[in-house]
């Protein structure tokens, strides 16, 4: 009996590791199964949706790790300083709706309203109301040729895609005059630009490259990293009156800043649940460093930064603007409608530190260039201030790097 015990006891001591074995081994697996997510429709912008993001250039801590499963990012020591509000509207009550019949939900792009599709498996943005992210005012109905798919599902782990869009425009700069008044300082005295035409294309590679956990200030959440490299092209042609012909500018000698090849790499990381990203990271695709982020927030959580002046908004039909916008080496302020005296434009880093000033003596309209080559890439903060302290207006400027 005494050996049928010890046996016994013995089988049950090797079957008790067995099952802590098999327990730990479902510790360790079991996690890794809840937090492989798969991205799907539950996260299409629809009416009614309101959501918050911000954007820093201070980038400290935030690393792009190798590609790869089962990884935790921490990067939680941001503090917002503004608040980027999205509200998704019906199609139907946009500015250009009629020309859209197709769309059911307005998201943004390129600072105006992006007419989209969402009744199959992707997002479609099919068109565009606005400037066209080229700061010349609002004004252009733009069709996609071919479409921009924002967001196709379902998103998985190791998928690997790629896609291309692009628009043309063709416009006459007397109806822009911030174009206008730009090109007046370009070209030669007694010549007349009868016609511009922009033409955009985008090529982009896309892979859910990593999955894991991704904890912000605004909290932990599992999380899919879409790596996605973007070319894009951008060709910018004049017709004058006479020769009326088309024509480079820069074979006049005349320069374009945003004209050319642009390469985008940027790490979407993306949550099952959210309806926007949790963090966009924006990289040097030459020298790997981080030159931005752009996360999800609760307005709540912004810490303004504190100017010497209260800003407030003075005579109707004011404005200031900042063309071209996003920036490369000059960028040029158009200020309209102002009433007579002394002035000063400011631009501030997003941590509130003045990086530069300039002091004017305005009536009217007026045109102001500024060198911003020695910025780093990021978003800076730029306003006016009047003779008696008093901000008319503040504004964002992004500045880029080719």
């Amino acid at each position: 009996m005494l050996f049928w015990e010890l046996n016994n006891q013995v089988q049950f001591q090797i079957l008790m590791k067995k099952i802590i074995l098999i327990h730990l081994l479902l510790l360790m697996v079991f996690p890794c199964i809840q937090a492989q997510i798969t991205v799907t429709k539950a996260v299409f912008p629809e009416v009614g949706d309101l959501y918050y993001t911000s954007r820093d250039t201070a980038t400290p801590g935030v690393m792009i790790t190798p590609d790869g499963p089962n990884q935790t990012w921490v990067f939680d020591n941001f503090i917002p300083r503004f608040a980027d509000t999205t509200n998704i509207i019906a199609a139907s009550q946009g500015s250009v709706a009629a020309d859209y019949p197709e769309a059911d939900v307005i998201v943004p792009y390129l600072g105006g309203e992006g007419y989209a599709d969402t009744s199959g498996d992707s997002v479609t943005v099919i068109g565009f109301f606005g400037d066209g992210g080229f700061g010349f005012g609002s004004g252009f109905n733009v069709n996609l040729d071919p479409d921009l798919v924002a967001l196709a599902v379902p998103l998985d782990y190791g998928q690997s895609f790629t896609d291309d869009f692009g628009f043309n425009l063709e416009f006459d700069p007397s109806n822009f005059p911030q174009l206008q008044m730009l090109l007046d300082s370009l070209v030669p005295a007694g010549v007349t630009i009868d016609s511009i035409r922009i033409t955009y294309n985008s090529v982009r590679t896309s892979e859910v490259d990593a999955w894991g956990q991704l904890t912000t200030g605004h909290g932990t959440f599992d999380v899919l990293r879409v790596e996605r490299l973007e070319y894009n092209e951008t060709n910018f042609e004049v017709k004058p009156s006479f020769p009326p012909v088309w024509i480079d500018p820069s074979t006049l000698g005349v320069a374009i800043p945003f004209a050319g090849i642009d390469t985008t790499l940027v790490y979407d990381f993306v949550n099952d649940v959210a309806k926007t990203q949790i963090m966009t990271v924006s990289v040097d695709d030459i020298t790997g460093d981080i030159l931005s982020v752009n996360y999800k927030i609760d307005p709540s959580e912004v810490v303004p930064i504190v100017m010497s002046s209260v800003e407030h908004t003075i005579e109707e039909g004011f404005s200031i603007n900042a063309y071209p916008n996003p920036a490369f080496v000059e960028v040029n302020f158009t200020v309209s409608n102002v009433p007579s005296g002394q002035y000063t434009l400011n631009i501030y880093n997003l941590l509130g530190r003045k990086l530069l000033s300039r002091q004017l003596l305005l009536n009217g309209q007026h045109l102001e260039k500024l060198d911003v080559s020695n910025f780093p890439k990021g978003s800076y903060i730029y306003n006016i201030v009047n003779e008696d302290g008093e901000t008319l207006a503040t504004k964002r400027l992004v500045v880029v790097k080719p």
